[in-house]
């Protein structure tokens, strides 16, 4: 599994979690009770300790057009993600259903407390983590990483298919040949213009001097 993959599946995950959670004390009196709210994509759960008379829970429909809105976002940009992944010739809709993830995770998150309500006075304390917005930023990390991953992947077969053109027959040889296989003829190898020392084609700098080469990759002669 590549990295794309695994951004795609997170998001994809996400889903399943909730998006924010606040909990925090109600002071009613000299009565204490602990809450806890998990805001799902597409529900919340309130949970309400009372102490010794138990814990209370219910589950509830947003009463937020923002909240709806941005898990809409998120599960378009979950839908384009999946397609880019399985669809390689449309691999750059991985990076727009992270875009729309981000907006939707935004409005989520910054959408208010409509659907709170609380009938009597109290004393309240609570602190929230917006467990959503962490979701876009292991994703672009994951994106980035991948970026450079594929860099040096691409790097590296480029490097495999470098090869030498026999002089002689004109037949294409491995670089590390030092005879051709076809005709016999030895390879003679780039040299080095500053110290000219025989060098492969793939290397970027000597070895011997550090200065840099000059590569044609599109076909190296070898007289």
């Amino acid at each position: 599994m590549n990295l794309r993959t695994a951004a795609c599946l997170t998001l994809f995950m996400s889903l399943f979690f909730p998006w924010k959670i606040i909990w925090g004390t109600n002071i009613t009196g000299t009565s204490t009770s602990w809450f806890y709210i998990f805001e799902f994509p597409f529900m919340v759960e309130y949970v309400t300790d009372f102490g010794s008379l138990g814990i209370y829970t219910s589950w509830e429909a947003y009463n937020s057009v923002p909240k709806y809105l941005g898990t809409m976002f998120v599960l378009l940009g979950v839908i384009l993600c999946l397609w880019g992944t399985f669809k390689r010739k449309r691999d750059y809709f991985v990076e727009w259903g992270g875009i729309f993830s981000l907006i939707g995770m935004v409005l989520f998150a910054g959408s208010g407390y409509e659907e709170v309500y609380i009938p009597y006075m109290l004393y309240q304390t609570y602190q929230s983590l917006p467990l959503g917005m962490f979701i876009p930023v292991a994703f672009w990390l994951m994106i980035l990483m991948s970026s450079q991953e594929t860099g040096r992947y691409i790097s590296r077969e480029q490097s495999k298919r470098l090869s030498f053109f026999c002089g002689e027959c004109g037949k294409e040889v491995s670089v590390e040949f030092d005879f051709c296989p076809f005709c016999g003829k030895p390879i003679q190898k780039v040299n080095c213009k500053n110290c000219g020392r025989k060098i492969p084609t793939q290397y970027t700098f000597c070895p011997y001097c550090g200065e840099t080469t000059q590569r044609d990759f599109e076909r190296t002669l070898i007289l």
